[in-house]
């Protein structure tokens, strides 16, 4: 973190957020951009309730998509116009409720879940020799989880990396594993023993 300020403008941008001593350009640059997604933001909440039930799909209007960068190339319109046309918000929540509605959202919080179990079981009882690959996809997966759901995603972007470690974990393990299940012990060899323990204690 000392050396913050000498490494280059992408690194020092990511990290301004923290007090460290940054290029102005890069704390300049990360404010502006800070700034466009609220921008967007604030623009695209106040539509939720209209997409709720049903959302509005991935089609995009030629005509809308044209006037939208002619208006923008002429400075009529704020550079985030394009993104909220293209249904890229910046903004993994969003990404999904609006094209998809809540019925989306709900199918994608299940598929979420039931991953998440997957990778849980494989990391609790898969094979001893998997144990830091699984624990490896375990981490990864609930790290997009959090960046998808708190910093920065797109769920047509993100959804690939979700099945792609589910999928991984799956083919590495055979499946999902599941606990050992414990050897009980049948009745007529707990009779058997029982008497063999009593002759044991006759003879005696």
């Amino acid at each position: 973190l000392p050396m913050v300020h000498k490494m280059p403008i992408t690194v020092q941008r990511s990290l301004s957020f923290l007090p460290v001593e940054v290029d102005p350009e890069a704390r300049e640059a990360a404010d502006a951009s800070s700034e466009w997604r609220l921008r967007i933001w604030r623009t695209v909440l106040p539509t939720v309730p209209q997409y709720l039930l049903l959302g509005k799909g991935y089609a995009i209007s030629a005509s809308d998509l044209i006037m939208a960068n002619d208006t923008q190339g002429r400075g009529a319109a704020g550079d985030s116009e394009t993104s909220i046309l293209a249904g890229d918000y910046h903004n993994g929540p969003l990404s999904l409720i609006i094209p998809l509605g809540i019925f989306g959202v709900i199918g994608f919080v299940w598929f979420l879940y039931a991953g998440f179990k997957v990778l849980l079981n494989n990391y609790r009882y898969g094979d001893p020799a998997l144990r830091q690959v699984n624990i490896f996809l375990l981490s990864y997966f609930l790290a997009r989880l959090f960046y998808f759901t708190f910093i920065f995603g797109a769920f047509h972007g993100e959804l690939a990396i979700f099945v792609g470690l589910i999928g991984l974990s799956v083919s590495l393990n055979g499946g999902m594993r599941q606990p050992q299940p414990v050897p009980v012990e049948k009745p007529a060899f707990a009779h058997m023993k029982l008497a063999r323990a009593a002759r044991q204690a006759i003879q005696a």
